[in-house]
This record gives C-alpha cells, sequence and structure tokens, in this order.
C-alpha cells in the first residue's frame, strides 16, 4: 500500500499541471461594439435591442460553469422577451455569429435529437438551470425536457443541421451537463412569454476583429420571418 502512494501523488500533479496548462489556453472574448441599431441600449458586457415588440438581451462573458467549456465553444445567454401578439419561434438555425469576413458560426444543438421523441437516445434533463415563462418545447426535444409543455405548433426538424452541428461537441472534451443545464432548447415563446439561458455557438477565433449575433424572428404559426436583430461585438483575446 506505501510503495503504491507515490504513484498515486505523481498522476494527479500531473494531472493538476495538465489543467492548469489547459486553463491558460487562449480564446476570444466578445464587447459590444459601435453599430447598434439606434434603438438599442448598451452598457459594458449587456446590449439589449428590440424590433417588433421582441426584446433581445445579449450578456456576453457571462458563463456561470466551467472555463473548458469557454476554450470549446463561445456561450452567450440569450434573453428574449415576447410583447407581441406572435408566438416566436426559438429555433437554432435562426440564430449565428457572423464574422466581417462573412462567415457563419452556427448555433450548436445540446442533444443528437431525432425527428420523433420517442427515438431518444440520452437521459433527459432533471434540473433546468433556464428561466422560461410561457415558453412550449419542440417536438423533437421534448423528450430531453419532459418538465415543459410540448409545443403544438409547427417546429420544422433539419436532420442535417442537427447531426452535423451536434458533431461539433465531440471533437473537445466537454462536461455536457453543464452545456445541458444551462443550454436553452429549441421551442416555441408564446406572447408575453419570455426564457433567459445560454445559447452555444462554434468558438470564435481570437484573430477575426469583429462578429454580428444575427436573430431572425420567425411566427411560429406562418413561418414568416418578421424581423432581423443584428448586434455587433469587437473580438478581444482572452487567456
Amino acid at each position: 500500500m506505501t510503495t503504491d502512494r507515490p504513484t498515486v501523488l505523481t498522476s494527479t500533479a500531473l494531472l493538476a499541471l495538465a489543467l492548469t496548462a489547459g486553463g491558460c489556453t487562449t480564446g476570444a472574448r466578445l464587447t459590444p461594439a459601435p453599430g447598434a441599431s439606434e434603438g438599442a441600449r448598451v452598457a459594458e458586457e449587456t446590449v439589449i435591442d428590440r424590433i417588433d415588440g421582441v426584446e433581445m438581451t445579449i450578456e456576453v462573458d457571462a458563463w456561470p460553469g466551467s472555463p473548458a467549456v469557454e476554450r470549446e465553444v463561445t456561450p452567450i445567454q440569450i434573453s428574449i422577451d415576447n410583447d407581441s401578439q406572435r408566438p416566436v419561434r426559438f429555433a437554432y438555425q435562426n440564430l449565428a455569429l457572423v464574422t466581417d469576413r462573412g462567415e457563419r458560426l452556427s448555433a450548436l444543438p445540446i442533444f443528437r435529437a431525432e425527428r420523433k421523441a420517442s427515438d431518444a437516445v440520452e437521459p433527459p434533463v432533471t434540473t433546468i438551470g433556464f428561466h422560461h415563462r410561457r415558453f412550449t418545447v419542440a417536438p423533437h426535444l421534448h423528450a430531453y425536457f419532459p418538465s415543459l409543455t410540448l409545443s403544438h405548433h409547427h417546429f420544422p426538424y433539419d436532420p442535417l443541421y442537427n447531426t452535423h452541428y451536434y458533431d461539433f461537441w465531440l471533437e473537445g472534451r466537454i462536461e455536457m451537463a453543464q452545456v445541458r443545464l444551462h443550454g436553452l432548447p429549441e421551442g416555441v415563446l408564446e406572447p408575453d412569454g419570455e426564457i433567459s439561458g445560454f445559447v452555444f455557438f462554434e468558438k470564435v477565433d481570437p484573430e477575426i476583429d469583429r462578429v454580428r449575433l444575427r436573430a431572425d424572428l420567425v411566427d411560429a404559426d406562418s413561418g414568416e420571418v418578421f424581423g432581423s436583430l443584428s448586434i455587433p461585438f469587437e473580438v478581444v483575446e482572452k487567456g
């Protein structure tokens, strides 16, 4: 027993060194930039914009979980307050970070969802770490969020988008429990509803100067895009 102890200590020390080294990995941090719409309200790390009764609050550098997540993806806290008379579809495909070079960094699905909820292959979320009111979850995600009301609105499901961008998580080593605790699922925000949680985008290259968060507002009943928000951010290096 005694002879084994130095080996254990050495392994632990090596692991600590590896984690410390990993924590020093350079990443990118976003800060609000000039160029927001005339009616937008901008603070140090927050931008609030509004169009056609839908208010969106974007908070950067707000991730409360492990720094390992920020080294692999770009988590952004998004809050939406729907004061319109329309049900608003909240879908990952309607969100993106667009770089100053025209590249699109997509929002990443947090489950490998299938078209039918009965095809779910992963355990459901037992604790919800995001705020919601009058929000109904998309049919293909209801098995993962059984405590949320199932949406009765038509919600298109794109298996190519879901499979391709979910596989992005497999390229890194991320504790998905944290992502799924704080991450917003796809669904519909009813009139007088609100949600607040995190959306995870493909990692922003720190060599990029600027990105814009693009959000298309879609009527869940008609499928019509009735407005778009475009919120600019500068990219600064983060140690």
